[in-house]
């Protein structure tokens, strides 16, 4: 069975795309997800703090021997220049890209402009592949309108896509007053992949200790839904590639997200609950459901299920209010 795709311009064996996570932080980490099988690996994200530390720590060593006598200066100290921040992330990638064919998607996470953006060319120059960027705005400030936070992202994207030339992708969250026009903007500006969605980490309550606690916890394939009704809305309505994240546990969920049009379909949580083998398991499994269907390849399903052209809004909204009235109708009949 051809299961293999194209994705922002990378050629991939297979559309299974192992997400950042703990499983992508070492080279022997890298090397154990391209050998079970994915199509791409992307690589935990290089912060814009951690960036902005570096630099900083640099510009303080500077400015401390910045007095010093010429013959001073061998004893500049180099290894604290070295680690820690973004050098280990620079190494560990070009030390990967040396050694696997595998594509490898470095992640650049960040919510403000600065000079960290300039860091994507290193890691052009690193070998990756691509870069997928990661805008993950916190909603704490009260005085930050919608349209400003709109304007921030497409301004941060444009200065890293001015910085490389291999394909940039886009990480988004759903918290947009209008998702569809920032999806169709970003598109309109030359963004080579939109990766729908980023998961919020909303933090929990300790009841006995009566403190806010930091959680985090794998996505179930509930949360397919929302990733599912958008790129399906607006697969047809765009140029760019599509990424889908989130909530996939079986080849089921990857399977939907291919039908409404996905290119690629990335997953931490199902690799991490059933070890990397999983990976073996979900393209056997993707592969027999299409030979069942007398498909051969991907493009025989990709997007059967999007919304079609010149009727998105009453197709949506008809979805809408049958649901409703059906629920009205067996109020006691819930599915888990």
């Amino acid at each position: 069975m051809n299961l293999t795709t194209n994705y922002m311009g990378l050629q991939l064996q297979n559309p299974i795309v192992a997400s950042p996570s703990p499983l992508s932080q070492t080279v022997d980490q890298i090397q154990a997800l391209a050998d079970s099988g994915v199509g791409a690996v992307v690589l935990h994200s290089l912060f814009e703090e951690q960036i902005n530390h570096e630099e900083n720590r640099k510009a303080s060593i500077l400015e401390n021997y910045a007095e010093s006598f010429l013959e001073s200066l061998s004893y500049f100290p180099q290894t604290p220049l070295d680690s820690p921040g973004p050098l280990p992330y620079l190494r560990t990638l070009e030390l990967i890209c040396s050694k696997i064919d595998t594509p490898i998607i470095a992640s650049l996470n960040g919510s403000t402009l600065g000079s960290w953006v300039a860091y994507a060319k290193n890691m052009q120059d690193a070998g990756a592949s691509g870069i997928e960027l990661n805008l993950y705005q916190p909603i704490s400030d009260l005085e930050m309108a919608g349209t400003d936070i709109e304007q921030l992202h497409f301004d941060i994207f444009r200065s890293v896509k001015k910085e490389v030339s291999i394909p940039v992708a886009v990480k988004l969250s759903p918290m947009y007053t209008s998702l569809s026009n920032v999806i169709k903007r970003f598109d309109s500006l030359g963004v080579d992949a939109l990766v729908l969605f980023n998961r919020y980490l909303y933090p929990d309550i300790d009841l006995n200790m009566l403190e806010v606690l930091p959680t985090i916890n794998l996505s179930d394939k509930r949360e397919v839904r929302l990733p599912l009704a958008v790129i399906a809305l607006v697969r047809n309505q765009i140029k760019a590639h599509i990424a889908a994240t989130t909530g996939v546990e079986s080849v089921d969920e990857i399977i939907k997200y291919l039908l409404v049009g996905a290119n690629t379909v990335m997953t931490t949580s199902a690799i991490l609950r059933n070890g990397l083998g999983y990976v073996t398991k979900l393209l056997d499994d993707l592969s027999a459901w299409l030979q069942s269907r007398g498909c051969n390849n991907l493009d025989d399903i990709r997007g059967t299920l999007s919304y079609p052209l010149g009727s998105r809004h009453d197709y949506y909204r008809f979805g809408y209010v049958e649901t409703l009235q059906k629920a009205n109708q067996n109020p006691y009949d819930w599915n888990d």
